[in-house]
């Protein structure tokens, strides 16, 4: 199947667009890493894109997780993936066990709204 060619016309612009990520299911975490990789076709350049990572799906940012090089690739690309901090002290997580393409946020939740308030377009794939 061939990808239809897209002119600028036809991408995306939003502000920018905020990915929230709480589960660690099995393929939930590839599944919402390939939908961040076709929206990436999808948007026009520039546009920021966001994951936000907390409670279970955090495990996504660990610099061991199986998902490691998707997040490396992605990032860039121009992904931004944050850490929310309350779910890193739970889990006993430092700063140094995460990915390095990971940055944190205080609350992964303060930052989905944060985002929201700044006219985001919000995703829970």
């Amino acid at each position: 199947m061939t990808t239809p060619s897209r002119t600028p016309a036809d991408l995306l612009d939003p502000a920018g667009v905020v990915i929230h990520l709480d589960e660690d299911g099995p393929g939930k975490q590839e599944g919402v890493l390939r939908n961040t990789t076709n929206l990436l076709e999808e948007v026009a350049a520039g546009t920021a894109i966001e994951l936000v990572a907390h409670g279970p799906g955090m495990s996504i940012l660990l610099a061991g997780s199986e998902h490691a090089d998707t997040v490396r690739s992605l990032h860039t690309r121009g992904v931004g993936f944050v850490a929310c901090a309350n779910t890193m002290a739970r889990m006993g997580v430092e700063r140094d066990q995460l990915h390095e393409a990971a940055s944190i946020a205080s609350s992964g939740l303060a930052q989905l709204v944060r985002r929201q308030q700044q006219g985001w377009v919000y995703l829970r794939p």
